[in-house]
C-alpha cells in the first residue's frame, strides 16, 4: 500500500478520466436511472415489509411518548425512524391526517431518497478506487440488483444505512488516500449516522482505524505522527459527538437483542411447536404485532432445528452467508466480484482503500456466520454491505472485459471491426451484464400479501375501537389503523367488543410465527366465519376473518 504525501485527485488507472473532466453527467445519468427505479417499486408496493411496522409503531411512539423511555424499549437504532416521523409531516397534509398508507408512504420515501442518493458515495468511491467509468458501472449495478433495489425501496432502514455507510467509507478512504487528516472528521460524522442506523455502522469506523494504523507497520509508507494522530482523533472524536448521546440513553452500545446472542455464550431456542425437519429448510422468522419483534426480518431466512443432525454448525453457518450471498448478488454477479479480486490484486499494494473494503466485509461476514451459528437465521439483506463493496470490483472485471471485446471479436470473426463501432460494442456489453436482471428487479413488492391489505381495510371501516383484532402476521392489525391508536386511550364501547381473528388458507404452515398457533386456536372455536379473498396478480391470498359475534362479514374480491 502507499499514501499519498498531500491532497489529490482520485487514484484512476491507465483508463481514468482527466481530474478536471465534470463528473455531472455521470451523476445525471444515475440519478435518472435510480429514480426511474425506487419510483416504480414505491407505487407498485401491495404490502409494506412487515418490519416497516416496528419502524412505524418506534416513530409514532417519539411522536408522543419520551424519546429517552422509547429509545430504551424498542430494539431498533433510532435515525431511519426519526426520518419516518419526519417525512411524515407533509404526508399528513396530503393524506389529511395520520393514516398507515400515509405512514407507509413516509417510510419507503425515506428509503427511496436515500437509496437514490447512494449513487453519489458509490460513483465517487468507485471513482477513487479506480477510475470514473468503474464508479459508475457499480452504482448502476448495485442499483440494479433485484434485493438491493427492493429493499431501498421498501419501508426498510437499509437503504438509509448503506447511504451513510458509504459517505464515510468515501471520506475514509479519501483520507487514507491523500493523507488529509481533515478528511477523517466527516467520516467520522457519517460513520456516527450509521451507527445510530444500525449498530454495525461502527465497523466502517473499525476498518478505516485498522488500515491507518496498519499502513504504519511499513517504513515507506509511515505517516508523521503528528498528522497520524490528528487523524485518529478527528474519526474517533467526530463518530463519539454524534454516537455517544444514544449510548449514554440506552447504557451500552446498542438495544438489538441479537447482540447478547453473538456476543454471548446464549443459543436461541426454536419454538417447541416447530416440526423436526432432516434438511435445511428456507422459512420466515417469529414475529408478533404487539411490540418490536426481535427476529421479524422478511426476504430469504434460514433456520435449523435444534436437534439437526449432519454439518457441524460452524460449515453450517458458512454455507448459510455463502448461499445468502450469492443470492444478494443475483446468483451471478458474485463472480466477477471474485475475479476482480484476483485480476487487480496489484492494486491492493499501492490502494489503502481496498484494505478498508475487504477489512469491512470479512469483519461483516464473521459477524453473520457468529449470528447464523447463535441464532439460526439470517436474511439476504444483511448482506447488502458485503453486496455494495464486491460491486466495485465486479464492475472494474465487466469495463475491462468491455474494453477488451473489440479485439476478441475481431480475433473470432478475423477481421478488423471499425474503431467507431467500438464504443457501442463495450456498451452494450455493459447494459446487458448489468441489466439483464431488471425484469425481476422490477416486480412489484409482496404482491402475494394483498389480501391481509384488503382485510385491514375492511377492518377499519367495519370495527369499533375497543373490538380486539387478532393478527399473527401484522399487516391486517396495521392497515386497520391500530398502530396508530396505541398511544390512544380507548373510547367506551357501545356494547360487548368483538374478537376478530385473522388467518391465512395459504400452503405455507407459518410455523415460526409466534402467536400464529393461539390464533388458529380462537379460529377453531366455536366462532362464526366468513372469508375475505382478495386477488393480486395470479396469486390468490385466502384470508379469513373470524369472529366471537354474529357479524357479517363482507366477501371481497379485485
Amino acid at each position: 500500500m502507499q499514501g499519498k504525501p498531500t491532497e489529490q485527485a482520485g487514484q484512476g488507472g491507465p483508463t481514468a478520466c482527466a481530474a478536471h473532466r465534470p463528473d455531472w453527467h455521470f451523476l445525471a445519468v444515475l440519478l435518472l436511472l435510480s429514480a426511474g427505479i425506487h419510483a416504480w417499486l414505491i407505487a407498485t408496493t401491495a404490502v409494506t415489509a412487515r418490519d416497516s411496522i416496528g419502524y412505524i409503531r418506534f416513530a409514532h411512539r417519539l411522536e408522543t411518548e419520551p424519546w429517552p423511555v422509547v429509545m430504551r424499549s424498542i430494539q431498533q437504532h433510532p435515525l431511519y425512524s426519526l426520518a419516518i416521523l419526519g417525512a411524515s409531516y407533509p404526508m399528513r397534509w396530503l393524506e389529511h391526517g395520520v393514516t398507515p398508507q400515509g405512514m407507509v408512504l413516509s417510510a419507503q420515501l425515506v428509503a427511496g431518497v436515500a437509496g437514490l442518493l447512494l449513487v453519489i458515495p458509490m460513483f465517487y468511491l468507485g471513482r477513487e478506487l479506480f477510475d470514473r467509468r468503474i464508479g459508475f458501472w457499480a452504482a448502476a449495478l448495485f442499483q440494479w440488483l433485484p434485493i438491493c433495489a427492493q429493499v431501498t425501496s421498501d419501508g426498510l432502514s437499509d437503504g438509509l444505512f448503506l447511504l451513510m455507510l458509504t459517505t464515510g467509507l468515501l471520506f475514509g478512504v479519501q483520507a487514507l488516500h491523500r493523507q488529509a487528516p481533515w478528511r477523517f472528521v466527516p467520516s467520522g460524522l457519517f460513520i456516527g449516522l450509521a451507527y445510530l442506523t444500525r449498530p454495525e455502522g461502527a465497523l466502517v469506523g473499525v476498518a478505516v482505524l485498522v488500515v491507518l494504523l496498519g499502513i504504519q507497520c511499513w517504513p515507506a509508507l509511515r505517516w508523521p505522527w503528528q498528522r497520524l494522530s490528528r487523524s485518529v482523533a478527528g474519526l474517533v472524536a467526530s463518530a463519539a459527538v454524534v454516537a455517544l448521546p444514544y449510548m449514554t440513553t440506552i447504557g451500552g452500545l446498542t438495544v438489538k437483542p441479537a447482540t447478547r446472542f453473538i456476543f454471548k455464550q446464549d443459543y436461541y431456542s426454536l419454538p417447541p411447536a416447530a416440526p423436526t425437519r432432516g434438511k435445511l429448510e428456507e422459512t420466515r422468522a417469529p414475529s408478533i404485532c404487539q411490540g418490536a419483534g426481535p427476529l421479524a426480518v422478511i426476504l430469504g431466512v434460514w433456520w435449523i432445528d435444534e436437534g439437526e443432525a449432519g454439518a457441524p454448525p460452524w460449515w453450517w453457518a458458512v454455507q448459510v452467508v455463502a448461499v445468502e450471498s450469492i443470492h444478494a448478488f443475483h446468483y451471478l454477479a458474485w463472480l466477477p466480484a471474485l475475479l476482480g479480486l484476483w485480476w487487480f490484486r496489484d492494486r491492493l499494494r499501492d490502494t489503502p482503500g481496498m484494505w478498508v473494503l475487504l477489512l469491512l466485509s470479512l469483519m461483516l461476514a464473521s459477524i453473520l456466520g457468529r449470528l447464523v451459528a447463535r441464532l439460526g437465521y439470517m436474511s439476504e439483506r444483511h448482506t447488502l454491505a458485503m453486496v455494495l463493496c464486491g460491486t466495485f470490483w465486479a464492475a472494474a472485471v465487466l469495463v475491462r472485459m468491455a474494453d477488451a471485446l473489440p479485439g476478441w471479436l475481431e480475433r473470432v470473426m478475423r477481421r478488423p471491426i471499425p474503431i467507431r463501432f467500438h464504443g457501442a460494442l463495450g456498451l452494450t456489453w455493459l447494459l446487458l451484464l448489468t441489466g439483464w436482471c431488471l425484469p425481476a428487479t422490477l416486480k412489484p413488492l409482496h404482491a402475494n400479501r394483498t389480501g391481509f391489505r384488503a382485510a385491514g381495510e375492511w377492518l377499519a371501516a367495519n370495527t369499533q375501537p375497543a373490538d380486539e383484532i387478532v393478527d399473527p402476521f401484522c399487516w391486517s392489525h396495521f392497515y386497520a389503523g391500530r398502530v396508530l391508536q396505541e398511544s390512544m386511550q380507548p373510547r367506551p364501547a357501545s356494547g360487548p367488543p368483538t374478537r376478530y381473528v385473522v388467518v391465512t388458507n395459504s400452503k405455507n404452515a407459518h410455523n415460526r410465527l409466534n402467536s400464529l398457533a393461539a390464533a388458529r386456536a380462537l379460529a377453531d372455536g366455536p366462532l362464526d366465519a366468513e372469508t375475505i379473498v382478495r386477488k393480486s396478480l395470479d396469486i390468490a391470498a385466502d384470508i379469513c376473518v373470524y369472529t366471537n359475534r354474529n357479524v357479517t362479514i363482507e366477501t371481497l374480491k379485485s
